[in-house]
């Protein structure tokens, strides 16, 4: 894990987000997940060896367009969550429990699982979709209990 890229996408967070606390942990982890891939883009990958590091990394080349396609799907996700996240934390989780669980849920259909028109479907359709449907990316187990350490030694 680059030190790097966690500091950037931490901040990144706090700019964009304030904090994760007040979210689930799956949909924290997968947030935190998508910010680390943009960073990885943005600061691993901007340098013109970025290339030959990735081939050396994995023995497989018909991986590498994978890995350069999930980090760019990650760059234009970032530029969609902090309207979610508005929208997901506008909803009164106590007086609207089931309403803030199906509003949650449909922002983790479309950010880990890139269901498509995720809102218009019903929450049963979009269960079959998850459940043959592998995430959208490979995610770091618990990266937000790092970033959410790296926020509160910060402050």
């Amino acid at each position: 894990m680059n030190v790097q890229v966690v500091a950037w996408a931490t901040e990144a967070i706090r700019k964009h987000l304030g904090s994760l606390d007040d979210l689930p942990d799956e949909l924290a982890n997968t947030i935190a997940n998508i910010y680390y891939g943009a960073g990885q883009i943005i600061l691993e990958d901007a340098s013109p060896s970025s290339l030959v590091q990735a081939m050396k990394k994995t023995a497989d080349l018909e991986e590498l367009p994978h890995l350069y396609a999930q980090g760019i799907r990650s760059l234009e996700k970032v530029k969609m969550i902090p309207e979610m996240v508005s929208g997901l934390r506008s909803v009164n989780k106590a007086a609207q429990p089931h309403l803030y669980r199906m509003t949650w849920n449909v922002v983790l259909d479309v950010l880990k699982y890139d269901i498509k028109n995720a809102m218009d479907k019903p929450e049963i359709w979009r269960r079959m979709e998850r459940f043959f449907r592998k995430p959208d990316m490979d995610e770091i187990p618990r990266l937000a209990e790092l970033f959410r350490q790296t926020l509160s030694v910060t402050e």
